[in-house]
């Protein structure tokens, strides 16, 4: 009896033991940090996007470049896998109709499991920076631009009967020039991606 009370006892204690020491190697994700929306990541495609082979729903892997860092804190580490999909892809064809891919990213996963909504900002470019943010100026110089758009339009609508043969003739011309498929869309590997976090959005470490 008492041989089996003892290894009764030996068999809780080590199941204690190595529920401790589970626990002691979980990291405790107690701090967390603010991801402002608009924060940008720098990533790289891993792979070309070519309109000749690409199809809807096709992966994108992308591969971060430099550490994202919030507050001091390197949320992501540079060589982060991320993934983007095609959303529209177009094929070259006749009368010079040139390929075209669409494609975008989702989501970024953190370390923490959580995951935010991004938006591609640019390709293919050295160059990148979030998008600078200017409500109120933006409403009133697209309320500029509608009224010259209008003016145009009257001014194009007046002189239309001396240029709308000329007009007219260039189609013509161009017709019979394009005559030959478009170029096919092609992003090499190794582009410079942007990426901008679309919403706030709150990762513990």
């Amino acid at each position: 009896m008492n041989l089996q009370r003892t290894f009764a006892v030996i068999c809780i204690m080590t199941l204690l033991l190595s529920t401790n020491a589970a626990t002691c190697q979980t990291p405790q994700l107690t701090s967390r940090v603010l991801v402002p929306r608009g924060s940008a990541l720098k990533f790289s495609l891993m792979s070309p996007l070519d309109s000749r082979t690409a199809k809807v729903g096709d992966d994108v892997p992308l591969r971060l470049e430099r550490p994202f860092v919030i507050d001091g804190v390197r949320l992501l580490e540079p060589g982060t896998i991320a993934h983007g999909r095609v959303t529209r892809v177009k094929h070259a064809g006749p009368k010079c109709r040139s390929g075209q891919v669409d494609w975008k990213v989702d989501t970024i996963t953190f370390g923490d499991f959580s995951r935010a909504k991004t938006d591609k900002m640019n390709s293919g470019a050295p160059g990148w920076e979030p998008p600078q943010q200017y409500p109120s100026d933006r409403i009133a110089r697209g309320r500029h631009d509608t009224m010259n758009h209008v003016s145009v339009w009257v001014e194009m609508a007046i002189l239309s009967p001396f240029w709308a043969p000329l007009l007219l003739l260039d189609w013509g011309d161009e017709g019979q020039k394009c005559t030959h498929p478009g170029n096919d869309f092609l992003q090499p590997a190794n582009s410079i991606i942007a990426v901008a976090v679309s919403k706030a959005h709150h990762v513990r470490y």
